[in-house]
């Protein structure tokens, strides 16, 4: 026996799905966005529109539905929730989301702004914003992202910023510990593939 078909038996589950007329799932560009769920309800215009990590419980949609429909939704116990929610998943189509997340417009933006330094010796990367050329990368001091970072009124979170950058398929993972004639310790770089900027460059000259 599916124990699926017993939760769905509940009249409640029933009426709150038979109320949906329509869910999307909204995905952002990269794994680590939040994913948007857009639930249509048959006789309203406006949608409720409700973060995936939101859903683990029904608080949060019971008062973004109160809010929506001047209605509170029925109380649901944990396992009336999850077989709601199992029964909105399966009819759910799932797009990719217009709007950019938080995190990717920012690394984006950093981006731009990595794109535009000038190459540099190895032995100015501690002292002087740019890139050092090595091994097929364009290697930017960690310290020169989170200058350039902050300068754009950004908050620098270095470990988030990486992973969106390498998500997006702009930057090596990890950073790479570099020595640098003169100084004791290795300098840590953010390494960028030259190929990105190749691109960058082929699609300006085709525009």
């Amino acid at each position: 026996m599916d124990p699926g078909n017993n939760w769905y038996r509940n009249p409640q589950i029933d009426a709150l799905l038979e109320a949906v007329e329509s869910v999307t799932i909204y995905e952002g560009r990269i794994r680590d966005d939040p994913k948007l769920w857009e639930i249509c309800f048959k006789g309203l215009n406006t949608p409720l529109k409700i973060d995936s990590e939101q859903l683990d419980s029904a608080g949060p949609f019971r008062r973004k539905f109160l809010k929506l429909t001047d209605t509170p939704a029925p109380p649901l116990r944990a396992s009336d929730w999850f077989a709601f929610i199992a029964g909105l998943s399966e009819r759910a189509d799932h797009k990719k989301s217009l709007e950019e997340s938080d995190n990717v417009y920012i690394a984006e933006t950093v981006m731009e702004a990595i794109r535009a330094q000038n190459i540099i010796k190895l032995e100015s990367a501690t002292t002087h914003k740019g890139y050092v050329p090595i091994d097929g990368y364009r290697c930017v001091h960690h310290h020169t992202v989170k200058e350039l970072t902050e300068g754009l009124g950004f908050k620098f979170t270095g470990r988030i910023l990486s992973d969106t950058l390498t998500q997006l398929g702009y930057k090596e993972e990890g950073t790479k510990q570099i020595r640098v004639k003169g100084l004791k310790n290795p300098v840590r770089f953010w390494r960028f593939p030259e190929a990105v900027f190749v691109f960058d460059c082929e699609s300006e000259s085709n525009a």
